[in-house]
C-alpha cells in the first residue's frame, strides 16, 4: 500500500469523513497553494515553489475563495 493511503487510512479513523474523499499528492499542492493566495503571498512565489513555467498556470489558484474576496472588499473605502 503506499505511504499516503497509509496515512489517509490512518487518519480516517479520526475523521471518518475521509473515506469518501480522494487524496492525493496533488490535493496537498493545491490545497497549500489555495492557502498561500489566501495568505496573500505573491502569486509568482507560489509559482516558483510549485515548479510552474507559466504564470497562467498558477493563476488558477489565484482565484479566491469566498473568504478571500470578502476580506479583500473590506479593505476597501466607502464610495464618497
Amino acid at each position: 500500500m503506499p505511504l499516503l493511503a497509509q496515512y489517509v487510512e490512518a487518519a480516517a479513523k479520526i475523521t471518518p469523513s475521509l473515506t469518501s474523499k480522494l487524496v492525493t499528492p496533488h490535493s496537498f499542492r493545491h490545497t497549500t497553494a489555495v492557502h498561500l493566495v489566501a495568505a496573500g503571498v505573491d502569486v509568482t512565489v507560489i509559482r516558483s515553489w510549485l515548479g510552474h513555467v507559466s504564470l497562467d498556470t498558477t493563476n488558477h489558484y489565484a482565484q479566491g475563495n469566498l473568504e478571500t474576496k470578502r476580506l479583500a472588499l473590506e479593505r476597501l473605502e466607502s464610495p464618497s
